[in-house]
């Protein structure tokens, strides 16, 4: 073991970008997805689907990965952190409080909300939910030591883990491409 204060100068562990944005992402898939996944397992159930299931939620959370990414190629990866947040824990409180799954049509429908609309939505547990899925996750996103990087060596390091995703992608397709 090294003297004490050989440790002193030491910064905290930092953790690998790649890693970082899966774990992140397997978060946003847990808490944002509670209504589709409840949804699903009414029509799919797990002692006969398993299989299915869990490509299913690979895909999402394979293609969560790769917009993170893509969004992270031209905005910090905290800020898109931030904002995917926001997004999910917004999402996933209407959807588990309206037992709707979010879709394109329900999302040009709130492009067309006016402010009267929108006030008769909000509620404390919305509040609540963007303070514990939202503005929490937030701060902890922003208190996490990620390696440092150049900025080739983290677009190249944004777009491998893109591509390991599209290929967890395909690889579950392959089998149940008839069920998707």
């Amino acid at each position: 073991e090294k003297p004490a204060a050989s440790r002193v100068g030491r910064s905290r562990r930092s953790f690998a970008l790649s890693a970082a944005i899966w774990v992140f992402c397997v978060f946003i898939l847990a808490t944002a997805n509670v209504e589709f996944f409840r949804q699903t397992l009414a029509v799919y159930p797990v002692s006969e689907h398993w299989p299915f299931l869990l490509a299913l939620s690979v895909v999402l959370l394979s293609a969560t990965v790769i917009f993170f990414c893509v969004f992270s190629l031209v905005l910090p990866v905290r800020i898109v952190a931030a904002l995917f947040l926001i997004i999910a824990a917004v999402a996933g409180y209407f959807s588990d409080a309206l037992s709707v799954v979010v879709d394109t049509e329900m999302i040009r429908n709130i492009l067309h909300t006016d402010a009267r609309e929108a006030s008769d939505l909000m509620h404390w547990g919305l509040i609540g939910r963007l303070l514990v899925l939202g503005v929490i996750p937030i701060v902890l996103v922003f208190a996490v030591p990620l390696r440092p990087l150049s900025l080739p060596r983290r677009q190249l390091a944004l777009a491998m883990t893109a591509g390991i995703a599209a290929l967890a992608i395909v690889a579950c397709l392959l089998p149940f491409s008839g069920d998707f």
